[in-house]
């Protein structure tokens, strides 16, 4: 007799995990344990019993598909078929078959409409584990099991017994609020190298990102899953196995491109822009919404080098930068970074880069926690030798004048980045040398009031500020600063013999009021300490 869903105890530990698995494999008239399986996916056992029981269902099942019940035939009472009948002889013979069935091929069939009831019910059970799970492994095993039922195949008909699962398995991790850091770690090692697992994933992703409005943990999850797709794609470490075809629906395709390596290659590019392609919409999809904060820094933080690189225009993401400019702050200057590789390396024409770049130069920028980042991307941006005199100057300038009031890692910034911009760029070198006509800057230079200085700080137009008319005389006033690290830049522009290649500036990206303290400590560790003011002269001197 068919087996009859009963409703039943779950299991509670693992070895009753084990001794149903047992059960069920080792007879068909045990089925009815599957059943208990399902339930052990349920909130109320514990995370041990829930791995056990994902991965006792893949096992369960795999060996049930071998044996033809996962399949539904011709003629089950479902009503489902799994081919056309496509001529009257078929037909013919169709109803032979039904009016010659015995007793025992009809239980057969219900056998096989129960096992198929009871394999959806798995699906959407580990569906609930997947967006409810907060432990890793929980989530890791549900996942494996999603996948494992998703790329079980028939041994009679080689069929495979998706019917989306996959989709179900992979929606349901969008939905789960909390991704852990050991189902993307599984996730990125054993799905995402194949070819059909990231294109299969692209394609979710892209669906679940097209809807007019998301919840902010799709938005996350989308995020996380698709950098981590795009990062395997960009390392090339997508490998041509597949895991979701079907190995046996075009054998003579498959022997032609054995024998052929023409064919094979055509066939591994054309697989390589098709999976471009599906990135780029998907994250062109994610980009239609509203960012969170965190998310926005992480795209920004991510675009250089995972984003850009997989996108088929990247010029299509000029528009999402220049509004991520507005946002201030660090994110501002991570979306100028952005724009700058746009210039760099898809050709990008934007004349208002770098007046963008210098109204960034602020004292609360060059003093915030990110400036270490902040410093390293101003020195990249200013590093070609093609840049106008007058723009270099106008950042020397500003630079310069922020730091007769910032902390000494400014300062140091500030003179090693001006020292390579002159070096760089001759024609600013008389800033340094040039003596103001008529009257001079400050009293303690030793030179004759002139007035006022021709540098206007509010100016933003580079080409209107008068910078290339001013001079440098901020390094002098910094020559008088309490840092000796900072004077001994000085001493770079004012010695008879200054240095001839440039300074490594990632040096003196990173000083701050700790670390000068650390090195001045360091440095004085070993010197003897000074007992008093006047030595003795002889040894009455010391005994009064």
């Amino acid at each position: 007799p068919a087996p009859i869903a009963m409703a039943t105890a779950v299991p509670k530990s693992v070895e009753e995990v084990q001794d149903l698995e047992r059960e069920v494999s080792g007879s068909v008239l045990k089925v009815n344990g599957l059943v208990r399986l399902v339930g052990g996916l349920g909130a109320e056992c514990s995370s041990e019993v829930k791995i056990k029981c994902s991965l006792a269902l893949v096992r369960v099942f795999k060996k049930l598909a071998k044996q033809g019940f996962l399949v539904l035939k011709e003629d089950d009472e479902s009503g489902n078929t799994q081919s056309e009948v496509k001529s009257a002889s078929e037909l013919k013979k169709k109803n032979k078959r039904k009016r010659t069935e015995t007793p025992s091929s009809g239980s057969a069939r219900k056998v096989r409409v129960w096992v198929r009831e009871r394999f959806s019910e798995a699906v959407e059970a580990l569906g609930e584990l997947l967006t409810s799970a907060e432990d890793g492994r929980e989530q890791a095993a549900g996942f494996h099991a999603g996948v494992q039922l998703a790329i079980l195949k028939d041994t009679e008909t080689g069929r495979l017994q998706q019917n989306g699962v996959l989709l179900t398995t992979i929606c349901s991790i969008l939905e789960n609020a909390l991704i852990s850091d050991t189902l993307t770690s599984h996730m990125d090692q054993k799905f995402l190298v194949c070819f059909d697992g990231a294109e299969c994933t692209a394609k979710i992703l892209r669906s679940a990102l097209t809807g007019p409005e998301i919840s902010e943990k799709v938005q996350s999850n989308s995020f996380r899953i698709l950098l981590a797709l795009s990062r395997k794609f960009r390392q090339g470490d997508i490998s041509e196995d597949m895991m979701l075809v079907d190995e046996k629906s075009d054998p003579a395709q498959k022997r032609q491109k054995t024998l052929n390596p023409f064919f094979a290659a055509s066939d591994k590019l054309a697989k390589t822009n098709k999976l471009k392609h599906l990135i780029s919409h998907a994250w062109m999809a994610f980009f239609r919404h509203k960012l969170t904060t965190s998310d926005y820094k992480g795209v920004l933080e991510t675009m250089k080098d995972d984003i850009l690189p997989v996108m088929q225009d990247p010029l299509l993401l000029f528009d999402f930068l220049k509004e991520s400019y507005d946002v201030g702050g660090i994110v501002s200057l991570l979306a100028l970074e952005g724009l700058f590789t746009l210039m760099q390396k898809h050709n990008l024409d934007y004349p208002d880069f770098y007046g963008k770049l210098y109204k960034l130069l602020t004292p609360q920028n060059l003093q915030s926690r990110h400036r270490s980042r902040f410093f390293s991307l101003v020195q990249l941006f200013l590093k070609s030798f093609k840049l106008p005199s007058y723009i270099i100057a106008a950042f020397m300038k500003r630079l310069l004048r922020i730091s007769l009031k910032a902390d000494p890692g400014v300062c140091i910034f500030a003179l090693a980045l001006c020292f390579n911009l002159i070096k760089r760029h001759s024609s600013c070198e008389v800033l340094v040398k040039r003596v103001p006509k008529d009257a001079g800057a400050l009293a303690f230079l030793s030179l004759k009031p002139f007035g006022q200085d021709p540098y206007d700080p509010q100016e933003t137009d580079l080409s209107k500020c008068g910078a290339m008319d001013s001079c440098l005389w901020e390094i002098r006033a910094l020559g008088n600063h309490y840092s000796s690290k900072v004077v001994g830049l000085v001493r770079n522009f004012t010695d008879e013999n200054p240095p001839k290649f440039e300074i490594d500036i990632k040096e003196y990206i990173s000083e701050t009021y700790s670390t000068l303290y650390e090195e001045e400590a360091k440095f004085r560790k070993n010197q003897k300490v000074p007992l008093r003011y006047e030595p003795p002269k002889s040894f009455r001197g010391m005994i009064a």
